[in-house]
């Protein structure tokens, strides 16, 4: 089933790639964007958790795939948003008026799973040690998560940095 924005994106030809031109739709609800991460967030969880018991790099690294993909799905139960979004009951619109995928999904969510891949990686090649010596790495990467969480709650749309790379807009739904 098809969520149906309204109104209809407006294109914008003089839109530059960072996104600052101005939308057509509400700026949904940050609270509902919260709960809709967490929920996502335990789903992610539980992804690491069971793969962590073969090896944490690759829990890790599963875990930050899921971040990436998850509003790209193309399940029936989705229509093309996170399980989170969906309970929550909030979709995703690309401003360009184009179809959510797994690019689009990628390009929005990179900025969120950005930290949990070098995570992986460290623990996948180098382990602790190499993963603790670079601690610092993963640091940056959460402050950038941080910063994206402030552009929620301050942008006039409530778009993050992840949302004006991938030309996307969170908004509330019906269903």
């Amino acid at each position: 089933m098809e969520t149906t924005p309204s109104p209809d994106p407006i294109p914008d030809p003089d839109l530059d790639p960072m996104g600052s031109a101005d939308t057509a739709y509400a700026k949904a609800d940050p609270v509902k964007r919260f709960i809709a991460a967490l929920i996502d967030g335990i789903i992610g969880g539980v992804i690491y958790f069971v793969l962590a018991l073969f090896s944490r790099g690759l829990g890790w690294l599963a875990y930050a795939a899921f971040i990436l993909i998850r509003d790209g799905l193309n399940l029936d139960f989705a229509d093309g948003r996170s399980p989170g979004k969906k309970i929550m009951k909030l979709g995703i619109v690309r401003l360009d008026g184009g179809q959510m995928d797994l690019q689009a999904s990628i390009m929005r969510n990179w900025p969120l799973a950005i930290g949990t891949i070098l995570s992986g990686l460290l623990f996948l090649f180098g382990g602790w040690r190499l993963a603790l010596s670079m601690s610092w790495l993963t640091s940056l990467a959460s402050l950038l998560g941080l910063v994206e969480g402030i552009l929620v709650l301050v942008d006039k749309d409530g778009r993050r940095i992840g949302d004006k790379v991938g030309n996307t807009q969170i908004i509330e739904t019906d269903e």
